[in-house]
C-alpha cells in the first residue's frame, strides 16, 4: 500500500514539475506514448497492473493541469490588467538591485487601481518586477504607476526563457514605472519567501556595515 501511495505522490509531483518545464504539446506527446505503453502492459501483464498504471497516468495529468491552471489568467486576478496603465501598491519583498540608469525592485503587490475597473481598488497578491529611477530599500511600502505587462514568451527555442525564469520565482508581471514613491499604507507580508528575504537582507546589511567595495561583493 505504501508503494502505491508513493507512486501516486511521485506522479502528482512529476506532473507539476514537468508542467513548468515542458510545453503542453510536449506533454501531450508524452501522454500518447504513455497510453501506448499501457496497452502493451494490458496485453502482457494483465488488467490489474494496467488499471494501476492508468490511475498513475491520471494523477500525473492532474499535476500538469494544476500547474497550468495556477499560471493561467483564470487563476491570477492581475491578468485582467495586462498591458493597462495602472497604479499599484505593495511592499518591496526582495533585496533591491541598484543600477546606474535605474533600480529594480520585486514588489509584493496587494492592490491595483485601474480605469477599467472605474478606479475601484482591486485586492491582489502578486510579485511584480518594477524598474524605476527612484531609490527605495527592502521592506519599503510603495505605490507606482505604469503599464503592467506580463513577461513575453521566448520567440526561438534557443533563446533564454526570461518569462519562465521569472515565473519560477513567482514573478508574472513587470513594470517600467513612470512614478514611484513611498506609500502611507501599511502592507503586511508574512509569507515564508518574504521572511527568507528579510533574513538575507539583514545579512547583506551586516556585511556592508563592516566591509566595503570588493570585500563586500565577495562575501
Amino acid at each position: 500500500m505504501k508503494s502505491v501511495h508513493f507512486q501516486i505522490a511521485a506522479a502528482l509531483v512529476s506532473g507539476i514539475l514537468l508542467g513548468g518545464f515542458l510545453a503542453l504539446f510536449d506533454i501531450l506527446i508524452f501522454l500518447i506514448i504513455y497510453v501506448l505503453i499501457l496497452l502493451i502492459n494490458f496485453v502482457y501483464f494483465g488488467k490489474d497492473y494496467a488499471l494501476r498504471s492508468i490511475l498513475i497516468g491520471i494523477i500525473f495529468a492532474s499535476g500538469v493541469f494544476v500547474y497550468n491552471f495556477a499560471n493561467s489568467e483564470y487563476f491570477r486576478k492581475a491578468y485582467r490588467f495586462s498591458d493597462e496603465y495602472v497604479t499599484i501598491g505593495g511592499k518591496i519583498c526582495e533585496i533591491p538591485e541598484y543600477g546606474e540608469d535605474y533600480n529594480t525592485y520585486i514588489v509584493n503587490v496587494k492592490a491595483i487601481l485601474a480605469a477599467s475597473e472605474k478606479n475601484k481598488l482591486c485586492k491582489v497578491n502578486e510579485r511584480v518586477k518594477i524598474s524605476t529611477d527612484s531609490e527605495f530599500e527592502f521592506g519599503d511600502p510603495i505605490i507606482a504607476e505604469g503599464f503592467l505587462k506580463p513577461f513575453s514568451e521566448k520567440l526561438n527555442s534557443g533563446d533564454f526563457d526570461n518569462a519562465r525564469n521569472n515565473k519560477a520565482k513567482g514573478i508574472y508581471f513587470h513594470m517600467s514605472a513612470d512614478r514611484a514613491e513611498i506609500s502611507q499604507a501599511d502592507y503586511k507580508s508574512y509569507s515564508p519567501m518574504y521572511l527568507a528575504a528579510f533574513v538575507r537582507n539583514k545579512i547583506v546589511e551586516t556585511v556592508k556595515k563592516y566591509h566595503s567595495g570588493d570585500d563586500a561583493a565577495i562575501l
